[in-house]
């Protein structure tokens, strides 16, 4: 009434008279902030209900729940994906951002001399991002370049919150001395308080303990962090939470109900955690959560619901990484070993941060007498390094976890004991002895049947087949990845039953067998659909790019290899790659491309020289047919060139070559090559 300049006075009630007063004004009425007056909610719908031609325009961290309300989320500003990582950031590509427009923008107003250029372009938007895109922060902070640079700014923000124990200094200096201003938005401290302390007690309580979350969460993590006695408890909670905009819904490939918290909202929880006395003790239980957590998904990953379990780590790997943090900071090396022994499954898909966890986990342990938690936790390291090329690690790790196990009387994981003798295996399968990766197997095959583990029974049949097929005993390797299908089948194991599809239509490829290949690998789609394993996602396009290139098309085996290609880099799984390189090879020469075939052809020389591998007999023979192809297709000395640039490449830069001069003229659709003994489609 006061903003409209009406005179209450009368004996009727205020809102009577403010009716009475709107009823037939053409009017929109905007009412900001109303989360801090939502009770008036009803009146609100009385006036639109009783006033024809008014419109009502609401800003609220909740909604009023009246009838014809609709709701609009205001979104952050758009941000860069990221803006230290991926290359260098400059400032024509960072000012297409409404984030950093607006961080120039609000800088020139107080720094007119002030321009987002390359050399500060890449702080801005870091700025930006650790502000998540809100305006006033970004106005906060903008008005702080008086006095400090962009990265000097970044710099005084502090690292962002991983598990360290740390408080981010976010609300140190984000703060304003303009008068003009509501106090409320003097700070970001204030404006967040303003809606935090509108909170019942028990949601501010769940609100401070989710801080700790830096990955985003599910119900069940809010649940055991917030010491709720049920899901319907804290669901009730996080429902208002994000009712009122300081949760969001996030992404979940599992279809699994999933939240998360903008980083200035998780540094004002912490800072409130810190000042409550809660920090220290909320981190523990945060780690131990997370360390449970991850124990009953290894427990249960071989089973009908193995590719939800496999999901685990991708979606909670910064959650992980953040508790082994504080694990490690705090020195608890029980815990660490209770998180790194469950982690072996999820190796394939997140080496590196299965790699980092457990090496830290080992490192805390230096001294521990042999255990089966500690042979386990050896064996996830050990093989995240063999997935990683670290091949002296891994052997190292492997040998170790046996011997322990020895010791030990075989109290370690039975299954995960198996994977030891497997990788040992493929050791010596890789250094060209065959008589010594077989013994493994044999050793590993007596125990797996003594073990009654059928999971580890159908893998080892699975890895004796696939050896088999590589020494070209295909009758056997058929036979023992059907027996091995069998039983993975009945244990419902989505990743392996994924793995033996693509191995058993390699099988078929290699004899020439296209149209068997071709409806194994549709059936291995549809198994992978929707569901996030990644490395058995990569091996898929992998052997489709295989296939496409036996049946001459170019074109198809080009972007399933680029897929593949891709893929197995941001996995980070070594061998594949390399693999993946060899084919690229071959379809190099398949579009006359002899000099690019050579070149990856002596980078795969070198990665195996320098990894202490030997092609086994097969592929040394269709190696070697290909280096004798190219080099009849071009000059002696363009050939030497080519063979000595790839011996100076790394694997990661052989890839780039092998984007760039292979796979990506073949995107071209004016490429002018044309096989003639091309089956399908010619290559255009």
């Amino acid at each position: 009434a006061q903003a409209l300049g009406m005179q209450m006075s009368g004996p009727n009630p205020p809102e009577l008279q403010l009716r009475a007063y709107l009823e037939e004004k053409h009017l929109l009425l905007v009412l900001d902030n109303f989360e801090q007056i939502v009770a008036a909610a009803p009146l609100v719908d009385d006036l639109l209900r009783r006033c024809p031609w008014l419109h009502v325009l609401v800003t609220s961290r909740q909604p009023l729940r009246v009838r014809g309300e609709r709701q609009v989320t205001v979104q952050p500003l758009a941000l860069p994906a990221s803006a230290l990582a991926g290359g260098v950031a400059t400032a024509k590509d960072m000012l297409r951002y409404p984030a950093v427009e607006l961080f120039a923008d609000r800088a020139e107003a107080v720094l007119p001399d002030f321009a987002v250029d390359d050399g500060n372009a890449a702080a801005v938007a870091e700025l930006c991002r650790r502000l998540d895109g809100l305006p006033l922060a970004i106005e906060l902070v903008a008005a702080r370049l008086r006095h400090f640079t962009a990265q000097e700014l970044l710099a005084r923000f502090g690292a962002a919150y991983a598990g360290n124990g740390e408080v981010s200094a976010t609300f140190t200096v984000l703060r304003s001395d303009l008068r003009n201003i509501p106090d409320r938005h003097r700070s970001l401290w204030e404006t967040i308080a303003w809606s935090y302390d509108l909170l019942a007690p028990e949601e501010q309580r769940i609100f401070r303990r989710l801080a700790v979350l830096v990955g985003g969460w599910t119900v069940e993590a809010a649940q055991a962090l917030g010491g709720c006695e049920s899901a319907a408890e804290v669901e009730s909670v996080l429902w208002s939470l994000l009712d009122k905009q300081l949760i969001y819904r996030a992404a979940d490939t599992t279809g699994a109900v999933r939240f998360a918290m903008l980083e200035t909202l998780r540094d004002f929880g912490l800072e409130a955690l810190r000042r409550t006395g809660e920090l220290l003790a909320t981190q523990r239980a945060m780690a131990t959560t997370y360390a449970a957590m991850a124990e009953h998904a290894s427990r249960h990953i071989h089973g009908p619901d193995s590719a939800q379990h496999h999901a685990f780590l991708s979606h909670e790997a910064d959650n992980l990484n953040a508790a082994i943090v504080w694990i490690d900071a705090n020195r608890d090396a029980d815990l660490a070993l209770r998180l790194g022994a469950a982690l072996l499954p999820f190796a394939n898909q997140q080496p590196r941060s299965v790699e980092r966890i457990t090496t830290s986990a080992l490192r805390l342990a230096a001294g521990f007498p042999d255990s089966a938690m500690l042979a386990d936790t050896c064996l996830a390291a050990g093989y995240s390094a063999a997935i990683l090329g670290k091949r002296e690690e891994a052997r190292r790790y492997m040998r170790k976890s046996i011997v322990m196990d020895e010791t030990i009387g075989h109290k370690a994981h039975p299954e995960y004991i198996g994977v030891a003798y497997g990788m040992l295996a493929w050791d010596a399968f890789d250094r060209g002895d065959y008589d010594e990766a077989r013994s493994y197997f044999d050793r590993d095959l007596t125990q797996a049947c003594a073990s009654g583990s059928q999971w580890r029974l159908a893998m080892t049949l699975m890895h004796t087949g696939i050896l088999e097929g590589r020494l070209g005993n295909f009758p056997v390797a058929e036979q023992r990845l059907d027996q091995s299908m069998r039983l993975h089948r009945h244990l419902g194991d989505a990743w392996a039953i994924a793995k033996i599809l693509a191995d058993r239509a390699t099988l078929h490829v290699e004899r020439g067998q296209f149209e068997q290949a071709k409806l194994l690998l549709e059936e291995c789609e549809v198994l992978l659909r929707g569901v996030n394993l990644p490395d058995r996602l990569a091996h898929f396009r992998q052997l489709c790019g295989l296939l496409a290139l036996r049946r001459s098309d170019c074109e198809m085996a080009a972007r399933q290899l680029e897929a593949a290609l891709r893929a197995h880099r941001a996995v980070g799984h070594q061998k594949y790659m390399d693999e993946d390189l060899l084919l690229v090879a071959e379809l190099a020469l398949a579009v006359q491309l002899p000099l690019p075939a050579l070149c990856l052809l002596a980078a795969h020389g070198a990665y195996t020289s320098s990894s202490g591998l030997t092609d086994y007999p097969r592929l040394k023979q269709q190696v070697d047919s290909m280096i004798g192809a190219a080099r009849t297709c071009t000059n002696a000395t363009a050939a030497d060139a080519a063979w000595l640039r790839g011996l100076t490449l790394s694997q990661d830069a052989a890839v780039d070559y092998a984007l760039q001069a292979v796979i990506v003229p073949l995107r071209i659709d004016t490429l002018p090559i044309v096989l003639p003994e091309m089956e399908q489609a010619p290559v255009r």
